[in-house]
């Protein structure tokens, strides 16, 4: 039984058109960008996935984030209509930590938003699905004048479906990352320092105002007393 599929949509709506396509072993990939509600309702989603949410919730996160204006859904999307990778980027919102909800501390910066999951199925796994997705979110004209932010954080990787100890999947994931413009920063925010590694990485996009920039590292060590 396929997961997500919802019968009163067609898996591709008329109007919408991926922003990328290319051939693979498998088969054509194609990704969206700014999924709509109407394509994600169409789709299936590849069971290789479980890493960052339970498979009968990513259909709710997907909704969520294409249900804000300030939400981008990247989808790669392998035929017949299965969702085989993603990218989640939106504004800053209150975040779970040690069973209790706190704010984050990058609300108060109208420029940044959150790179907050990229994942691809274990089954279509080494076939660029990640840098393809990264390609079109950096492409995208929306967050030339922002600031993307993102954790790598152990908790939520996939060890077992890497073969990879700690260290180097940390370092494989940050070097994607500064392959499309991200640089690691050092934060003082008690999510990413209790744990040695994790790590704060950002994109600073090309026509971001100079005032949002120092309030990005204003921000990034705002419990850090400055050095005199």
């Amino acid at each position: 039984m396929s997961l997500f599929h919802d019968a009163s949509h067609d898996a591709v709506p008329a109007a919408e058109h991926p922003t990328l396509t290319w051939e693979a072993p498998q088969g054509t990939l194609r990704i969206w960008s700014h999924a709509s509600e109407a394509l994600i309702l169409g789709l299936t989603i590849d069971p290789g996935f479980g890493v960052l949410f339970r498979l009968n919730r990513y259909q709710d996160e997907f909704l969520r984030i294409a249900r804000r204006a300030d939400g981008n859904v990247l989808l790669a999307v392998a035929d017949p209509g299965r969702i085989v990778g993603y990218i989640l980027v939106e504004r800053p919102v209150p975040r779970a930590w040690q069973r209790r909800i706190v704010q984050s501390r990058w609300e108060d910066c109208p420029a940044i938003y959150e790179l907050g999951a990229l994942e691809v199925s274990r089954n279509y796994r080494r076939l660029r699905i990640a840098e393809r997705l990264l390609e079109v979110l950096v492409a995208d004209p929306a967050f030339q004048d922002k600031i993307l932010v993102t954790t790598v954080m152990r908790r939520y990787w996939d060890l077992a479906g890497t073969g990879m100890d700690a260290w180097r999947y940390r370092a494989s994931l940050v070097n994607l990352l500064v392959r499309y413009g991200f640089q690691e920063y050092a934060t003082d925010d008690p999510r990413v320092i209790t744990e040695p590694t994790d790590a704060l990485l950002a994109r600073i996009g090309p026509a971001t105002a100079p005032e949002y920039v120092q309030q990005f590292h204003r921000l990034r060590l705002a419990h850090t007393p400055p050095t005199l």
